[in-house]
This record gives structure tokens, C-alpha cells and sequence, in this order.
């Protein structure tokens, strides 16, 4: 299966048809606790026709939820306070305070038949039982939606408006391998009436794939047989062999404004791009997908998920810009990248040194995505233009981007060992038009135990920057694909979008632009944003458990 098969998807809310047990309590037993980690799903076949309808089946749902028996499954898990202030809060359902979902949708492309003679059953609950979405008032806002706000998603391909490179290899380099488990996030923002329309967007997407500088991103991953039987397969990119998937939603629940309002980014990537890695039918699985969603006012917002096997987020961003362009009437032009200071390599050469900004670890074979060790979170810190001269004028020497990695990493040096974060890693880019990964610049930082001050770690970001791309080559050419690698996380990673193109549609530019890094280990990575009218927005990826001691960590150093 290319993608979902299921599309014309629906989500409604059912309430009982009269309150039972309202707000009424129901704490959980020690046996629930032992299993409120797993969940119990089931799939249902009817074939045929038969003698009721999907209203009917909707409809039952309004007494069934009326029995005293299940006026707890239309509750909430909520908090019960504990006298005792260093104990943790006792989960309880608060009966009948949320409802049950339903989803509606359909699959046009099999019969029941046709889906029961597949071998796969797991494609029974990756498909067709949905998503469990616990509403957490403890941990989001999004509290107040009952379930993802997200509705009508419906999935299409779209192929190059003509064929170019049909078939071409495009072999995967060292420093593809190297991030080929991480994926680029992105997600613009539109306000209101605009003039241009959904159907333009999926129109321009046509005449975008047919250049020939995007042949590949419409291509799957394919396996290089090699001569040897016992080595690894080596993957490539076979082009123009898939197109790339175009998701269309709706929110209805709210206009921009009032989503930009939330204090929590993290909805951006959650509901707005949509949840794509490659694999594990790898061999099937488009690079890209693009999400166009509409929100109640009117404005839409274009969220992207680029397999990063494809470029870094300078391409992905290219990729977007070269859309606008297009739709503006304006052949794509050569990106203009800004000169970046060359880091030095300091004697490593491309097969000798030990490389520190990338980890080593086992094959994950055809899923490609990092196992992470724990829950991941993120958060966007806004400074705003007074903070910004603030630090400037006490930093004089520095860039504002090296004094903000300073001030990040000596927040994280706060609430971690010294010995989990003496070493980072930055990600810059070379200047070139290309769109794929060897012009990422990777280098590492390394500090001595006695630099704490901002100051020294700025001094030390500025100038004593390791190159480490000639490493990183020898070692994954050595290892013949028999591992996999991680590069964001592997070390806490910082990367600048100073370098991104900016999007301009028509005259418009959008409202807000929120950019991350899917798949980040758990060292955590920091996304340095282009400085904007209203200052500077960094991106942090890191464990959840770590978010809110960085923030108060942050306010300390900018207070």
C-alpha cells in the first residue's frame, strides 16, 4: 500500500442520549493502574450488504452510552490532589465529561473480500481502528479539544506533470546515511482570504516535480543487490518512481489567530503535518508529504514532511519557496545563501579520528526512524528585539545566533552532568544550490570542565569549531550499511535556519513559520530561527521530563 487507503475521514463527538453519573467520580483501582499503559483494539468485517447503515450503527451509540454501566466511558482522566504537596496526584475518570469518538471513513480501492485475501493482518488496527488520543489536562491545552481537531483528511498522489529521470538511481551519499532516521517538519501559516486557493497549491505541486532538480523526491527506496551475499543490501533512491502524497483537512474548531493564540507549539507538527516516516514497507513509501489544512476563517496552513534522506532543511525550505515561486509566476530561481565561516577539521583527516557528533547503533532494518528511550517533548522560546539588544550589548563580541547556542547550552549544562553535555554538535550548511545533504557542515564543540560563562562558550562556539564531514565519510563508507547512525541527538545538536529560503505566495509571506526535527535523540537538538520583526524563536527537542526545568533555566539567564 503506497499510503492510507482510508480517506473521507470524519470525527464527531457522541454524548448519552440523557446524563447518568455527571462529573461523578470513578478512582482507579490498583489493577487498573497495572494496565493503563496498553490499550485493547478490534476490527469487525461485514460483507455485503446488510440490514442497517453506518447512521444506524451512530445512533445506537446514544443509548448504549445512556446504560449506568459505561457512564465512565465518556469520561476524563483528571487529577485528584494529594494533601501531601511532595506526592504525585492520583489519576481518577471523571464520569460522562468528554464523550466517545466515532470516525467515519471509507477505503474505495478494496472490498472487503479483496482486504481479507491480504496476508498483512496488522493493517486491520494500522488502518482501521484509530489513533487512542488521551486528553491530558495536566500536560496541554489542547484540553479543550475532545479529540485531534483535524477532520475530512483526504490523501491523493500527485506525480510530475512530466516524466524526468524515470527510474534513475540516485545513490545515497555517506552523509544521506548519516541522517536518513531524522525527518524535516514544517508548517506556514496563512491568515484569512488570501488569493490563492487549496486547488491552486495542488495544482502548482504538477509543474513543481517535473523539474528536473526534484526528480528524486518523488522516488522510493530501493535496495542495490550487492556482489557479496552476506553484506548489506545498499539502499538508493530509484526516481520518479511514486510522486509525492497530498493531504487536504479541515479545522473547523478554529480560525489561525486563535490556533497561533495556544501557547503550545507542539500542535503545529502534531496535527498539522502529517505523521509520515519511511517504512516499514519501505520499498512503498513516498519521501514527501504535504498537508494542506483550512481553518474556520478562511486561512489554511501548508505543513511539509521531508524525509531527510532527501536534503537538509535548507532543501526542504528550498523545495517550499521554489512552490511559491511557481505559483507566483516566477521561474524558481538560484538560492543565495549568506558566506558562512569555514570551520577548521584540526587535522582529521577523511579516514583517520574518532567521530563524536554522530552515534553508531544497530540496523533498524526497514523502519527507518530512531527507537527513542524516552518521551520526547518540544517547546519554542521567543526573545523578543529588547531581549535580543540586551544580550548583544552584554555579548558584544559574538553573533546573536553563537550567543543564543551559549545561553541554551549553559541553561542545559544547568539540569544535566557535565559529562552528558561537555560535547555539541552544530549543523551549518556550505553555500550551494543543491538540494541534498553533502553540504551540511556537521562539526562538534568540545568544552573544558572549567568554561561555564556564556561568554567562554560563545568564545568557543565562534572559534573552536571541529569540522568533522571527513570522518563521518570514512566511517559509514567503512561500515558497508551494516549500521545505522543518528546525528541530531546523538549529541545536544544545534542547527541555524538562518540559511532557509523565506515562502512568498503571490505577495504574500506567511504569518508564522515552525520548523523541527522528527526522529531527535535523546540528547535533544535546537533549532535557531531567522530573525523576524519580532525577534528570535529557537526550537528545543528534548526529553519531556527536562522541557519545564529549561525553561526556568532560560528566564534565569535572560531575567
Amino acid at each position: 500500500m503506497e499510503a492510507s487507503p482510508v480517506t473521507d475521514m470524519k470525527i464527531s463527538s457522541v454524548v448519552p442520549a440523557s446524563m447518568t453519573g455527571e462529573n461523578k467520580p470513578r478512582h482507579l483501582t490498583a489493577m487498573d493502574l497495572a494496565v493503563k499503559l496498553h490499550y485493547v483494539r478490534a476490527v469487525y468485517f461485514f460483507k455485503g450488504t446488510r440490514d442497517f447503515t453506518i447512521v444506524d450503527l451512530k445512533n445506537i451509540t446514544f443509548p448504549l452510552l445512556d446504560l449506568p454501566c459505561y457512564d465512565h466511558v465518556t469520561g476524563r482522566i483528571r487529577l485528584l490532589d494529594n494533601k501531601n504537596p511532595s506526592a504525585q496526584a492520583i489519576p481518577y475518570i471523571r464520569c460522562n465529561d468528554s464523550g466517545m469518538r466515532i470516525v467515519e471513513a471509507k477505503v474505495e480501492g478494496f472490498t472487503v473480500q479483496e482486504w481479507l485475501d491480504l496476508d498483512d493482518r496488522s493493517i486491520d488496527h494500522r488502518f482501521l481502528s484509530t489513533i487512542t488520543f488521551l486528553v491530558l489536562i495536566f500536560y496541554t491545552p489542547l484540553v479543550y479539544l475532545q479529540a485531534s481537531p483535524v477532520t475530512d483528511v483526504k490523501i491523493s498522489s500527485v506525480v510530475p506533470a512530466s516524466l524526468t529521470g524515470e527510474n534513475k538511481p540516485r545513490h545515497l551519499t555517506a552523509m544521506d546515511l548519516a541522517v536518513k532516521l531524522h525527518y524535516v517538519r514544517a508548517v506556514y501559516f496563512f491568515k484569512g482570504a488570501r488569493d490563492f486557493t487549496i486547488v491552486d497549491l495542488k495544482d502548482i505541486t504538477f509543474p513543481l516535480l517535473a523539474l528536473q532538480c526534484y526528480d528524486h523526491v518523488t522516488g522510493r527506496i530501493r535496495n542495490l543487490d550487492n556482489d557479496d551475499p552476506s553484506a548489506q543490501a545498499i539502499p538508493y533512491i530509484r526516481c520518479n518512481d511514486s510522486g509525492i502524497r497530498i493531504v487536504e483537512a479541515k479545522v473547523e474548531g478554529f480560525t489561525v489567530q486563535e490556533w497561533l493564540d495556544l501557547d503550545d507549539r507542539s500542535i503545529d507538527h502534531r496535527f498539522l503535518v502529517y505523521d509520515h516516516v519511511l517504512g516499514p514497507d519501505l520499498f512503498f513509501s513516498p519521501l514527501i508529504y504535504l498537508q494542506i489544512t483550512q481553518f474556520k476563517c478562511g486561512g489554511l496552513s501548508i505543513g511539509l514532511s521531508w524525509a531527510h534522506v532527501l536534503g537538509d532543511v535548507v532543501s526542504a525550505s528550498t523545495f517550499i519557496k521554489t512552490m511559491g515561486q511557481l505559483m507566483s509566476n516566477h521561474g524558481p530561481s538560484m538560492p543565495v545563501y549568506p558566506k558562512k565561516p569555514e570551520p577548521t577539521s584540526h587535522g582529521h583527516g577523511d579516514d583517520g579520528g574518532q567521530v563524536i557528533s554522530i552515534k553508531k547503533i544497530e540496523s533498524v532494518g526497514k523502519y527507518w526512524l530512531l527507537s527513542s528511550k524516552c518521551k520526547m517533548g518540544r517547546y519554542n522560546f521567543n526573545f523578543s528585539l529588547e531581549q535580543m539588544d540586551r544580550l548583544m550589548a552584554k555579548y558584544q563580541s559574538f553573533s546573536e545566533v553563537d550567543i543564543l547556542y551559549a545561553l541554551i547550552w549553559r541553561s542545559i549544562l544547568n539540569i544535566r552532568s557535565d559529562k552528558d553535555t561537555n560535547v555539541i554538535t552544530i549543523c551549518d550548511r556550505k553555500t550551494s544550490s543543491t538540494c541534498w545533504n553533502d553540504d551540511l557542515v556537521i562539526s562538534v564543540v568540545e568544552r573544558k570542565d572549567e568554561m561555564t560563562e556564556v561568554s567562554e562558550l560563545a568564545g568557543l562556539i565562534a572559534n573552536g569549531r571541529r569540522e568533522e564531514n571527513g570522518v563521518i565519510k570514512g566511517m559509514i563508507d567503512k561500515d558497508s550499511g551494516s549500521s545505522d547512525f543518528i546525528t541530531y541527538g546523538a549529541n545536544l545538536t544545534f542547527v541555524n535556519l538562518d540559511m532557509c529560503d523565506e515562502l512568498e505566495i503571490k505577495g504574500e509571506k506567511p504569518d508564522f513559520v515552525n520548523y523541527t526535527i522528527h526522529g531527535v535523540g535523546d540528547k535533544g537538538a535546537v533549532l535557531m530561527f531567522p530573525k523576524g520583526k519580532f525577534g528570535r524563536v529557537v526550537s528545543v527537542v528534548m526529553p519531556e521530563d527536562e522541557l519545564a526545568k529549561l525553561k526556568v533555566e532560560v528566564n534565569k539567564m535572560i531575567m
